[in-house]
């Protein structure tokens, strides 16, 4: 075999192996290397000072919330304080007064036993209830999700009529599926970087072959082109 072709071949599989290697850590990289950075860092450069790291407003003032983020945001319990952990044991109270209710905190189902609303979170500085799933999720970003509501008269009725609308319901099932996948992420990328480092020996074994018929002056097949 023409030595000049071998070398040429050589060049060639190499440079297969170091698009390969840059293609691999490329997709690891956005896959799953996600660094603390991404996530409670990013979320210290809003401009409020709040030691809760689940405090709603923070998130409302993102422009934007990567995936990482999200996942962050809901392995976090929503805000939901009680009355005897707010200055003065007591909600702030409109012009009516009126204020916001900690039992809304919860839904009644009919067994007559409470169920915690996990989207449900409160803003005390803001005054003001959100919608966490239907901020990382809807396609809708005003009502609940941006803006939030404290027409405090209509309370009850609003947070019943936001639970059972389109917008909300699509943003639970998205969450409820993105909790649900989660765990199966690891075994995921244990695969993954698996069977690059299968892919990585084969293709070794493979420069092997080719730098040693190059030694010798070898061709890929002998004579019988049978």
């Amino acid at each position: 075999m023409n030595m000049m072709k071998l070398v040429m071949l050589v060049y060639q599989v190499l440079h297969i192996i170091f698009c390969f290697k840059n293609d691999a850590l490329s997709t690891y990289s956005e896959k799953s290397n996600v660094q603390p950075s991404t996530s409670t860092a990013d979320f210290n450069q809003c401009a409020i000072d709040v030691e809760l790291k689940n405090y709603p407003i923070q998130f409302v003032k993102m422009s934007f919330i990567t995936p990482e983020q999200k996942n962050y945001i809901l392995e976090l319990d929503p805000c939901q304080p009680l009355p005897e952990d707010i200055p003065g044991k007591m909600y702030p109270k409109d012009k009516y007064g009126r204020h916001f209710n900690y039992l809304w905190y919860y839904r009644t189902i009919p067994d007559s036993s409470k169920v915690i609303h996990d989207w449900l979170s409160y803003s005390l500085s803001t005054d003001k209830i959100f919608c966490i799933h239907c901020l990382l999720f809807s396609i809708n970003i005003h009502g609940m999700a941006k803006d939030g509501f404290s027409t405090w008269i209509n309370g009850l009725a609003r947070i019943i009529n936001h639970e059972v609308s389109t917008y909300h319901i699509t943003s639970t099932i998205k969450v409820k599926t993105r909790i649900k996948c989660l765990p199966l992420l690891p075994s995921m990328e244990h695969k993954h970087k698996y069977q690059i480092s299968i892919n990585r020996q084969i293709v070794s074994k493979l420069i092997t072959i080719v730098i040693f018929l190059a030694q010798y002056n070898l061709g890929f097949r002998d004579h019988n082109e049978k």
